[in-house]
């Protein structure tokens, strides 16, 4: 497989307070991005967040993950 650039993703999480969307940056010639999530201080410890990471493609169907973890050990 080769690096694809200037593909974008859009980040859909969803917490207990509500749903909020992100979007990376284009990958570079490796193919490659990234995306700090900000803090996140009004969920609380042990709350389950959800998210789907979707390609931003002209495809269908669209090229999405689905996974969600745990809030734990926060202050």
């Amino acid at each position: 497989l080769e690096p694809v650039p200037g593909i974008v993703a859009r980040i859909t999480l969803v917490t207990p307070r509500g749903e909020s969307v992100y979007y990376t940056p284009s990958t570079g010639s490796g193919g490659r991005t990234s995306l700090a999530i900000p803090p996140m201080p009004d969920v609380e410890n042990g709350s389950l967040v959800s998210y789907q990471v979707c390609l931003e493609l002209d495809i269908d169907p669209a090229v999405c993950v689905y996974e969600s973890y745990l809030i734990w050990g926060g202050p």
